[in-house]
């Protein structure tokens, strides 16, 4: 039986990973999403899943850290033996072509061939491509403090560069050029909102004449102790005009780096997505079938985690006494 191929997306919290990967789920292409969350909390998945997307949500720390080695042994076996090994595939429209894998911002993506070795799936499936993307916004400063933003650009066969409609392009080039420091021949492409074909992202290794290496790294040992995470479940609908200043008031709490999630408004449902060092956004959520369950989720320093959950309380209990 022929290995099925995996393509890993890597790239630091807010660079634009899952934003390309709700734009495979709805172009059509039969794939399987396996989301990997550091957050305790599933958002993503969920969201590539109202785009179209097959997607299973793997939450708690990053992928390549044996606290989720048993997590994701069992997410991969069960896929396989659904979809590949059963003489009549599960969902009775044919086969997948492959699984993308979202990884956490902190991963490091050239543990996945120890991963897939230690846990014998390597018999089962192969990694196709390394994908990771990058923001202009945040990658002077990712490049000199964090080694995992060098790690995730070794071992990949293709680098985004997205966001470009946000940035100056000396801005954007300055990006281009860290990347290039880091590995000199690497494929870059620049894109704004996540627009790549399919067909660039898939088959990455099949299509390169001169196949990129996949660096080993060991699996980290347990989850970075100096990020938190923490989230609140709406019991209200808030207004909008009160969210809208939660979220500009975000930017001022030290230490926090990622918040998203949706929330219920006085103008209709909302997708919150902000990050650290860039414009935060909102964004009208078409409900399709079932609506995804109103909270919103943090992460960051333990200090900004709780500072900012008391923040999405205090929203909530705004609107209970409106």
């Amino acid at each position: 039986m022929a290995q099925v191929p995996v393509w890993l997306v890597a790239g630091f919290l807010g660079s634009g990973k899952t934003t390309v990967l709700r734009r495979l789920a709805a172009g059509g292409r039969r794939l399987i999403f396996v989301v990997n969350e550091f957050a305790s909390v599933d958002v993503d998945a969920g969201r590539i899943a109202h785009d179209g997307g097959f997607s299973v949500g793997i939450s708690g720390g990053s992928l390549f850290c044996r606290c989720l080695v048993t997590r994701f042994y069992s997410v991969l076996s069960e896929l396989h033996a659904r979809f590949w090994q059963s003489p009549t595939p599960a969902d009775g429209a044919g086969r997948y072509e492959g699984i993308v894998v979202e990884c956490s911002g902190l991963a490091d993506p050239r543990a996945a061939v120890q991963l897939l070795r230690e846990t014998k799936l390597d018999g089962l499936y192969r990694i196709a491509g390394v994908t990771t993307v990058v923001d202009p916004g945040t990658a002077a400063k990712l490049f000199s403090v964090l080694p995992v933003f060098r790690w995730q650009i070794e071992c990949s066969d293709l680098v985004l560069v997205n966001k470009t409609d946000l940035f100056r392009n000396e801005q954007v080039e300055a990006a281009v050029s860290i990347v290039r420091s880091i590995r000199a021949g690497l494929k870059v492409i620049c894109c704004s909102q996540g627009q790549v074909a399919s067909e660039t992202l898939l088959d990455l290794r099949e299509k390169n004449v001169e196949p990129m290496p996949t660096p080993v790294a060991a699996l980290a040992t347990c989850r970075d102790s100096r990020l938190a995470d923490g989230a609140h479940h709406f019991q209200t609908t808030v207004r909008h005009e009160n969210l809208c200043a939660a979220l500009s008031a975000f930017d001022e709490i030290e230490g926090l780096q990622r918040v998203k999630g949706t929330v219920n408004t006085t103008e209709g449902a909302w997708e919150v997505d902000w990050c650290l060092h860039r414009q935060s956004a909102l964004k009208r959520f078409v409900v399709v079938g079932d609506a995804p369950e109103p909270r919103l989720v943090a992460l960051g320093t333990p200090e900004a985690v709780e500072t900012a959950v008391a923040q999405f309380k205090r929203l909530d209990d705004a609107a209970n006494a409106s």
